[in-house]
């Protein structure tokens, strides 16, 4: 066995982690496949512990202010909470600065 159907839908994965003893499932909810992804998961860790997580992708360390409002708008409309939306801080902290924004 071990070969693959090839009928699996590309924007959706099924990832299965040993040490939570289950698998949770992540779905691109929108895409421009160039500036931003907004992907949603959701699974159980343990059968009365559900796993529910909204992330937000961006090529640029700060998202523009519009993917920051969709994205709030997403997870609200998901019943999450302003206190559990969060956004990553930016990646690269402690190198050298890059005055004038890059490209």
């Amino acid at each position: 066995g071990g070969r693959g159907s090839g009928t699996e839908s590309p924007s959706q994965a099924s990832l299965g982690f040993p040490d939570w003893g289950s698998s949770y499932r992540v779905s691109v909810v929108e895409t421009d496949y160039e500036d931003y992804a907004l992907l949603y998961s959701q699974g159980s860790k343990s059968p009365d512990q559900d796993f529910r997580m909204a992330t937000l992708y961006s090529r640029t360390q700060t998202p523009r202010a519009e993917l920051k409002e969709k994205f709030t708008e997403f997870c609200k409309a998901q019943g999450f909470t302003e206190d559990t939306i969060v956004f990553l801080p930016q990646t690269g902290e402690g190198g050298p600065a890059h005055p004038g924004g890059g490209d």
